[in-house]
């Protein structure tokens, strides 16, 4: 597990934390901003199932942006501690992922900002 704190790093943070515990960290900061990178030959018949199946887990306090990335095969694995911002930073140029959807969930926890950006 990567945390992407946007530059700011918190208090007790550490690869070991849970997903809940990093939000909760990062809502008492203000916005959750987390990104899920995830290997899926049909993501394009899956994305949108996907996607909302995240947002339905949301049902409580938080109010996410979600950046989601669907990856060719064996590029999961070559994501580390030590590169997780280069590569993030170098999507389009290294061409390593399919496609990005960018979603902000708002109060009544349905989507106010959805975009899928297709890299291929």
């Amino acid at each position: 597990m990567f945390f992407n704190t946007g530059g700011h790093a918190l208090r007790g943070e550490h690869p070991d934390m849970t997903v809940r515990k990093f939000m909760e960290h990062q809502s008492e900061n203000g916005d959750v901003h987390f990104t899920i990178i995830a290997e899926d030959p049909e993501y394009k018949s899956n994305r949108d199932i996907d996607i909302d199946t995240v947002r339905k887990l949301f049902k409580e306090e938080i109010l996410p942006h979600i950046v989601i990335l669907y990856v060719h095969p064996k590029e999961l694995e070559q994501i580390n501690h030590d590169n997780i911002y280069k590569r993030l930073n170098d999507i389009k140029q290294e061409k390593w992922a399919y496609t990005r959807g960018s979603f902000t969930i708002g109060e009544d926890y349905e989507f106010v900002y959805t975009e899928w950006r297709d890299y291929e």
